[in-house]
């Protein structure tokens, strides 16, 4: 063990709150607030601020933020003159070209990171010389870490040792690591390459500050800190913990006010509202070293117990995947005897002639051909304006569509399901007059044990990466909320117009203001989810608008109040 007094004496610390704080809230962070953390930090005397990823223009949907695309105008804007904080900015092997760096004399930025996984080695450090010779200090960080054997390790050694990289960071990306393999790791590329070594924790196992110390005491010479712990899922390690340390241990003056204040203004209600930290899905992502999204997308579309769910991770952690595979979980998902039907559909439109056997053209394409429809979503403005609603589908003869709970409000033509989880627990409310509709998720077994009547599946594509579209009846789509796909089912039954009642939005959404019209026993998104949910049917609500004004139809509106102000429809009597 080193004497404590000395343990920091020649480590820096680089922040990185606003680049991978902005995974929460996909980078929409004002220029004020960047400027604030940069100044923090500064005033602080941090050794640097990482503000934001650079990226190929196009890369992400319309919807991410300025700081997935950092400039250097952008970076010109926040940075305050004056300080000794270098800026790095960090950048992913694939999403990112030497095209994308001007010379370093002509840059604010000092360091740039650029983020691999173990296959994507040699490619990466292609990049990181190429971006050497432009001037740049270089690392490259080495993202999923537990994912590398032995042999893994004693390649990239090799590799990172032949090349002119300044760093190598270790990224505990799914925060599995435990101090003593901390510990291991340091050593074993201090040495093996010659480079500094950094370290970059997350706290899925409350064990971020525990591994920085050991990776310190190891011979790390640089560690990655966030304000407030800021970061995706369970967060990162906390600047203003380590500062604490280091100025308890080390006789340390450290301006902390502005940073306390930081935190006070912003990071506390900014944490109210995209929800990272301790939680049960990070905690057992960091056990089973995998990535986050394959619990919290079992937590949120699954009725599983947690028997169910452990033992899935655990088929899902033997294959040791390096990213989140929807594949992968669903090979997972179908060894449950109960699940072998489910299957996610990855097929884009352009790259096929014909579909599988089990997407076929659905029975229902142009069944209501001319005919006007009336959507239905679960927000309060359905409730409270249920009478005027009622009277608006009776007036105009609308074919009505419903999912999920509808509290026998309304009687409607069509009821959908798409979550499994919903469906156990709705299906007895269902209106005996209603023809059902069910989705990819709910497997003919399950639906023949608690329905006993006929029922049609919806036939959809669900990929996020994919643009809406629809082909003889088959809908492309991310089936991220039952009301936006049964957009695309109107269409495709043959819709004129489509009118949508319900459909608040979630932009909006304060603490204690319910997102339905009625509360329910599943979970329901918050903060950061909410976020990204509302974002992402924005993106399909404006997808289906241009494919209606593609093919001449007359583009959907929605007539109760909602925070999708683009698609509001003014009707009389509303």
């Amino acid at each position: 063990m080193l004497n404590n007094k000395l343990l920091f004496d020649n480590v820096k610390i680089l922040d990185c709150t606003v680049r991978d704080g902005g995974i929460c809230n996909e980078w929409h962070f004002p220029k004020e607030f960047v400027s604030k953390v940069y100044s923090a930090v500064a005033e602080a005397g941090i050794y640097c601020s990482e503000l934001g990823y650079v990226t190929k223009k196009g890369t992400f949907n319309e919807n991410t933020g300025p700081w997935r695309y950092t400039t250097e105008e952008l970076l010109r804007e926040v940075v305050t003159p004056g300080y000794n904080t270098k800026i790095s900015v960090m950048g992913d092997v694939g999403r990112i070209g030497i095209e994308n760096f001007k010379k370093k004399d002509d840059s604010i930025v000092d360091i740039v990171r650029l983020a691999c996984y173990k296959n994507e080695i040699d490619e990466a450090i292609e990049l990181a010389e190429q971006v050497v010779d432009k001037g740049y200090e270089v690392s490259i960080n080495l993202m999923g870490i537990t994912t590398y054997d032995a042999d893994d390790i004693e390649k990239t050694v090799e590799k990172i040792y032949k090349s002119r990289i300044d760093m190598i960071i270790m990224a505990d990306s799914y925060g599995g690591l435990m101090p003593n393999d901390t510990e291991h790791l340091v050593k074993t590329f201090k040495k093996g390459t010659g480079k500094m070594v950094g370290f970059h924790a997350h706290n899925n196992l409350e064990l971020a500050f525990a591994n920085t110390i050991r990776a310190v005491e190891a011979g790390a010479g640089i560690v990655d800190t966030s304000i407030y712990g800021f970061g995706r899922g369970a967060g990162n390690l906390p600047l203003e913990v380590v500062l604490s340390y280091i100025s308890h241990h080390e006789d340390n003056c450290i301006n902390m006010v502005p940073l306390l204040e930081l935190i006070e203004d912003e990071f506390v209600k900014l944490k109210h509202e995209l929800q990272w930290g301790y939680n049960l899905h990070y905690v057992l992502s960091g056990m089973l070293r995998i990535h986050p999204y394959y619990a919290s997308t079992l937590l949120k579309t699954y009725n599983f117990d947690m028997k169910d769910i452990w033992s899935t991770l655990m088929r899902v952690g033997k294959q040791n995947p390096m990213k989140f595979d929807k594949k992968l979980l669903e090979d997972a998902i179908s060894k449950r005897n109960v699940h072998e039907s489910i299957k996610i559909r990855n097929v884009d439109f352009s790259k096929i002639d014909s579909y599988p056997v089990n997407i076929a053209p659905p029975t229902y394409a142009n069944v209501h051909k001319g005919r006007d429809f009336l959507i239905l979503a679960q927000g309060p403005s359905l409730k409270e304006n249920i009478e005027k609603i009622r009277q608006f589908a009776k007036d105009k003869n609308l074919v009505v569509m419903g999912a999920n709970y509808l509290h026998g409000l309304v009687s409607p033509d069509y009821h959908a399901f798409c979550s499994l989880t919903r469906f156990l627990q709705y299906n007895d409310f269902i209106d005996p007059k209603s023809k059902l509709l069910l989705g990819t998720y709910i497997p003919d077994e399950i639906a023949k044990k608690y329905v006993k009547r006929e029922y049609e599946k919806l036939q959809y594509i669900d990929d996020s990466e994919l643009k809406f579209d629809i082909k003889d009846g088959i809908i492309q789509t991310n089936c991220c909320t039952i009301s936006v796909l049964l957009i695309g089912v109107a269409i495709a039954m043959g819709a004129r117009k489509i009118y949508v009642a319900g459909l608040d939005g979630y932009k909006n959404i304060k603490e204690g203001k319910a997102t339905h019209f009625y509360s329910e026993n599943v979970k329901v998104p918050k903060g950061h989810e909410l976020h990204t949910l509302h974002n992402v049917c924005e993106r399909y609500l404006h997808e289906i608008r241009t494919y209606q004004k593609k093919h001449g139809m007359e583009q959907f509106g929605i007539i109760t109040p909602t925070s999708y102000s683009d698609h509001y429809e003014k009707i009389e009597g509303f």
